[in-house]
């Protein structure tokens, strides 16, 4: 058996079809370079069960023509460059790239499906000098993938096609000694999708002793000492978790009696305090939490203008609140977005004024542009890198180096990763925060 995909797909499924559904091409409205930050309270009294908490408060009456913002130049070549054919042979028809390394070491997965049979291997790349090399164990029968990578350990599910009553186990390799072996193998069970946090803990989905094969309880095991733990024994579904280094993150979605509900909880490994956000609406709502240090930013359903939309947020385990990234009236933000405190990008649709009026009255070409956020100064800024479709960019990750790894999907069959050096191509400063470009605003106003 193979560990369902649907919790993650349809992350990028229900983007697609909000996104859609949520355009008002006859609208008229200045786009948003820097919306004003919405602050909810967390607090002791976190179990938010009003339908109306996440309706948030914008302008729904702005008739100004959007102007949609241009790039003068666009990124030097040289900082931006593309790497997953560096990663994988011809042969590999995809690359999944986890969103932490170690060091200069970040790892991909590279497979392709002959048949609907995954077959792949895990590679590791420096990012320094570009090398990378496989090194995950070959074998007839078996495949490596969805790996992830923190601190000494890199985990990834072993997939054995010989062995149907067992198909999935997780391996662990020890960049230190070049080394690999089993985590965990359970007969009749699937065990996969793992995560490591900073200090060797690890996430994982697993079915075990489960009536129903599909129903995952989500876990935590610990690389060094071998303890287990159980975080969620599920009556829902997970819809998506994460693991920082100071903290991890999982949602849940629920439906009992007629109601909908996803609860957002974050814990500290250190101590295993478990806060709970929970919102409650008439609509299914599919979270995916990313972690930089004490920050949980997570895509969250709104209300706006009498529209149902995605947007990011940013829940703050030191202050206890959660405030807007960004707000959109009228257009999902992805789910693809890299965030290492205090950057954060993502896909933007306002900016090329995607659905609204532009001057002449035309109603813009579905885009969006790549932003790059400086959550500590407030500055905004669009990368200039060409766009071509609704969800044509991702942000993949930020490493402690401020490189910028996206991906580009001008179509569903084909992905191209790159590599954008932040500080050499100018977009950030010796300090790492976001340089504001003269052409583009960093207040509410139209270029």
């Amino acid at each position: 058996m193979r560990l369902p995909l649907w919790p993650f797909l349809l992350l990028f499924i229900f983007g697609a079809v909000w996104g859609t559904a949520c355009d008002d091409s006859s609208s008229n409205n200045n786009h948003d370079a820097g919306p004003d930050v919405d602050i909810i309270d967390a607090g002791d009294d976190s179990d938010i069960s009003d339908a109306d908490a996440d309706v948030i408060s914008v302008d729904c009456d702005a008739q100004s023509e959007c102007v949609p913002w241009e790039p003068t130049e666009g990124v030097p070549p040289e900082y931006n460059i593309r790497i997953d054919d560096l990663a994988c042979d011809d042969l590999f028809s995809n690359i999944r790239i986890n969103r932490t390394g170690f060091g200069n070491y970040y790892s991909f997965d590279c497979y392709y499906q002959p048949a609907g049979v995954t077959k792949g291997q895990t590679v590791l790349m420096n990012l320094d000098t570009l090398d990378a090399s496989p090194i995950s164990p070959s074998c007839a029968d078996c495949s490596y993938y969805n790996s992830w990578i923190n601190g000494n350990w890199l985990v990834a599910e072993k997939f054995n096609y010989s062995s149907p009553g067992n198909d999935i186990e997780l391996h662990r390799y020890r960049l230190t000694s070049d080394t690999w072996s089993t985590v965990l193998a359970v007969p009749g069970a699937d065990v996969g999708y793992p995560m490591i946090t900073g200090t060797g803990g690890m996430l994982y989905l697993s079915n075990e002793g489960s009536s129903d094969s599909g129903n995952y309880s989500l876990n935590y095991y610990h690389l060094e000492t071998n303890d287990s733990t159980m975080l969620e024994e599920l009556e829902g579904s997970i819809d998506g978790y994460f693991t920082g280094d100071e903290l991890i993150a999982w949602s849940v979605y629920y439906y009992k009696d007629g109601v909908e509900s996803t609860t957002l909880k974050v814990a500290d490994p250190a101590t295993w305090e478990v806060r709970t956000i929970r919102r409650a609406t008439k609509y299914p709502i599919y979270i995916y939490p990313v972690i930089s240090k004490k920050h949980v930013v997570f895509d969250s359903f709104s209300v706006l203008c009498g529209k149902g939309v995605y947007n990011l947020k940013m829940y703050d385990w030191e202050s206890d609140v959660v405030t807007d990234v960004k707000v959109d009236r009228f257009w999902d933000t992805p789910t693809g977005y890299a965030f290492r405190w205090p950057l954060i990008a993502y896909a933007d649709h306002s900016v090329a004024c995607s659905g609204y009026v532009l001057p002449g009255g035309a109603i813009a070409t579905n885009a969006s542009y790549l932003v790059l956020h400086d959550l500590e100064t407030g500055v905004r800024r669009p990368l200039p890198i060409p766009l071509t479709g609704l969800y044509d960019l991702e942000g993949m990750t930020i490493t402690h180096k401020n490189e910028l790894i996206y991906r580009r999907h001008p179509n569903f069959s084909e992905k191209y990763y790159y590599l954008l050096n932040l500080y050499d191509a100018g977009f950030i400063d010796e300090e790492g925060h976001v340089i504001p470009d003269p052409t583009f605003p960093t207040t509410d106003a139209t270029p």
